[in-house]
């Protein structure tokens, strides 16, 4: 199982390491960070036997779509 979450903002981007690192917390969860880079992050959240493996992106491509369709606060990128 994976997650991947993408930001064209330099802001949420930046704090996106810290929030997984909050999120782990909450979840009880143990956090592994496997890959990081100026534009990339990947990491693994583990929790009683239970792999989550999350990729958080600073996307820089040209959006082609605007505005992105929005689910519960959620912004979906089709």
């Amino acid at each position: 199982e994976d997650l991947d979450f993408f930001t064209t903002e330099d802001a949420a981007f930046a704090v996106s390491a810290s929030v997984m690192e909050g999120i782990s917390r909450k979840l009880g969860a143990e956090i592994k960070w496997l890959r990081t880079a100026s534009q990339f992050r990947r990491c693994a959240l583990d929790r009683s036997g239970t792999t989550l493996v999350v990729d958080l992106v600073r996307d820089i491509d040209q959006q082609m779509v605007m505005p992105k369709p929005n689910q519960g606060g959620i912004i979906v990128d089709c």
